[in-house]
Parts: C-alpha cells; structure tokens; sequence
C-alpha cells in the first residue's frame, strides 16, 4: 500500500498555513477582533465585581489588545495601584492616615469624630492583617472563560476558513 503526495499540493497547503498564521496576528484580523471582544466581556465582568468607593477605581478598569511578534495577547487592568492591592490582597502594613480619613468621612457623611475612629480601626486592622484579596479580575475571566473561548474559537474558524 504506497502514498502518494504531489509537490504542488504540500506548496499549497504550506501557502494557505503560512497566510493563516499571518492573519491571525493581523492587527485588523478577525482573531485580533476576537480578542477585543473577550477583552470587554472580562473587563464588564470586573467592573461589576469591583469593590466600588467613589467609583473611580471602576472605571479605571480598561481593556487593551498587544500584538507583538506573532502573539495576541488581550490584557484587562487598572492604572490605579490601589486596584491591584484590591485584586491580589496585601500583606500587613501601615496604610496612610489620609486617604482613609477621607474614606471614612464619607462613610459616615461627615461625622468628623466618627469618620477618625473609623479611620483609625481600619486603618489598624491592616496594619494587622493586610487587605484580602477580592479577585474582582480574576473572578470575571473564570466567569466567562467558556464565553472566552467560544469567541476565540469562531474568530479561528473564521480566520481559517477564508
């Protein structure tokens, strides 16, 4: 039982593999685009998991799409650090009287007497256990991994099938 192959059929399908690989890491390509949209359904989902104060660290919330050499890589983030201590958690520490003092007056619609307690047991209390981690990033990309990947999966197709 012998095989044959023809040249010109390995030179076609080497050409149809070399020109899907380059669409994949087209900056307009169709995985590109699928990429940004699993990019927003993990940002959505982050920014409804987010702790919320002022709502400024929500908001902060962007996604973004590098290609680079080949690699598609869809990132969700923060430019706020204190979104990343929210997200990962922190080990104990001093934190700064200021920013919880005005957290706290807030909290208690200006009380200033109740707004420093406040202040001061929060701010104890991390300085004994750090802040927990609330996975707000981490939960939304394990939310919706599924939807991630059918989204994926049908902007390879797509790519593939032209």
């Amino acid at each position: 039982m012998g095989m044959r192959v023809e040249k010109r059929e390995f030179v076609s399908t080497q050409k149809k593999m070399i020109q899907v690989a380059n669409d994949l890491s087209k900056s307009g390509g169709a995985v590109v685009r699928g990429v940004a949209r699993s990019a927003l359904v993990v940002q959505r989902g982050a920014m409804k998991n987010a702790p919320v104060d002022r709502g400024i660290g929500r908001a902060s919330i962007t996604p973004d799409v590098l290609v680079r050499d080949n690699v598609i890589r869809g990132v969700v983030g923060s430019n706020k650090a204190y979104m990343a201590a929210q997200e990962t958690g922190t080990r104990p520490f001093w934190p700064p009287w200021k920013p919880l003092f005005q957290w706290a007056r807030r909290k208690m619609r200006g009380n200033l007497k109740l707004a420093g307690a406040l202040a001061a047991g929060a701010r104890r209390a991390i300085a004994r256990k750090g802040i927990n981690a609330k996975r707000y990033l981490a939960d939304a990309f394990e939310d919706n991994r599924e939807k991630i990947q059918r989204i994926i999966e049908r902007a390879v197709n797509k790519s593939v099938e032209k």
